[in-house]
């Protein structure tokens, strides 16, 4: 009797030690994953923002090519203007 108390208690310390064992390694495992999760969503956000960076000065430059554009057609008109006031003259 005493035998089977000592190998039933062993047993028991064995299960539970290995249920302990294998809760930690779960929780290690979520812990991971979460880490995981963290790390994506700032790399999302600091890609996003990029995003939003690029897309703003695309659209200053775009602004700017515009500007560019419509001063070198004045330039043109007036010098267009120019001489053809010459030449009437």
């Amino acid at each position: 009797m005493r035998k089977t108390l000592l190998t039933a208690a062993a047993a028991a310390f064995i299960l539970s030690t290995g249920s302990a064992g294998f809760a930690l390694a779960q929780n290690a495992a979520a812990d991971q994953a979460s880490d995981a999760s963290k790390t994506a969503k700032a790399e999302a956000s600091d890609a996003k923002k990029a995003a939003s960076t690029a897309k703003s000065k695309a659209k200053k430059a775009s602004s700017k090519a515009k500007k560019a554009t419509d001063k070198a057609a004045e330039a043109s008109k007036a010098a267009t203007d120019a001489k053809t006031q010459a030449a009437t003259k």
